[in-house]
């Protein structure tokens, strides 16, 4: 026997499913038939269960590709005692978002995470002013690094609301896999710190917390096997190492990168003309540069003349 719902096209039930919540569509519409079962595999395949109430039960594990969820909701979903690439087969994205600067619970799930996921997004809910934490640095980078990764998969690596640093270890090791990457750390100097042990970085969207008043001769790390197409470089204080920074990405980048962009806070004017034969000339397949620079000259106060000038460099 049918009903009037099942005489609906194709379109409508599209048109319906978009309006729904994931879990909602297994309650509501999963084994009714065959037609229903293939009509709802995209809306439920990449599920959100962070502001409804949800039964696991009602998540196809079989099928998931993408979860978001928030950090206190990972023992709901997954077993800390388990294999969960067995049980979530498929699942390749995870985003977990509102996770806690302090003790987190992703943390016992990143070594298996690491084994299968393509993509593990993160969003702390920190304080202001608590942004930096040394110990969480130290966790996340302690398993990232380990020595026993060459079993890891994880390409895509995000973490936001959080400032990260990292310092040479004998206990870290290349991770060969991680080609995306997106965080906060602490100063310049862990940036090149970073590009030593990703080798395989090809994506690096970063932001610098607090750069430190180094003269440019005494940093090292200034050749690096990491060729990136993608660099997009913040600093959240006053830049004192926008040379080495620019002579960084000519000596180790000229042939590889295609999308450069900056947004720096610098403590003197940026001609254009000398950005141009500086830098952008010497990148010989750059595609695309967006800048934003903030500069702080309180010794040399600017006449409009020098405005229009600089202005024209451009």
């Amino acid at each position: 026997m049918t009903n009037q719902l099942e005489h609906l096209p194709n379109e409508l039930f599209e048109y319906i499913f978009l309006h729904l919540h994931s879990t909602h569509l297994v309650q509501s519409f999963l084994n009714l038939n065959i037609r229903l079962n293939l009509l709802i595999q995209p809306y439920i395949n990449r599920i959100s269960i962070v502001s409804v109430d949800f039964d696991t039960q009602f998540i196809l594990k079989s099928s998931l590709k993408s979860i978001k969820l928030g950090d206190k909701q990972l023992e709901q979903v997954f077993s800390t005692s388990g294999n969960i690439f067995s049980t979530y087969p498929g699942l390749k994205s995870i985003i977990l978002i509102c996770v806690s600067s302090v003790n987190p619970t992703y943390i016992n799930y990143l070594n298996q995470f690491q084994t299968f996921l393509l993509s593990l997004k993160i969003t702390y809910f920190t304080r202001k002013g608590k942004m930096y934490s040394e110990d969480l640095s130290k966790k996340i980078f302690s398993i990232l690094l380990h020595v026993d990764n060459n079993d890891s998969k994880l390409e895509t690596l995000s973490i936001t609301h959080s400032c990260l640093s990292l310092q040479e270890s004998d206990h870290y090791h290349s991770c060969l896999s991680i080609k995306n990457i997106r965080l906060t750390l602490k100063s310049y100097q862990h940036l090149l710190i970073l590009f030593e042990y990703l080798p395989s970085l090809e994506s690096c969207d970063v932001r610098i917390y607090d750069d430190l008043d180094n003269d440019n001769k005494t940093i090292s790390y200034t050749v690096t096997k990491v060729r990136l197409k993608k660099f997009a470089f913040e600093s959240l204080c006053l830049m004192s190492n926008y040379q080495h920074l620019k002579d960084f990405i000519v000596r180790n980048f000229s042939s590889s990168l295609e999308y450069l962009s900056f947004e720096l806070f610098i403590r003197h004017l940026i001609n254009g003309q000398e950005l141009q034969s500086e830098l952008i000339e010497k990148l010989l397949n750059l595609k695309q540069f967006q800048f934003r620079f903030n500069c702080y000259c309180f010794r040399y106060p600017l006449s409009e003349n020098d405005v229009d000038m600089l202005i024209r460099s451009y």
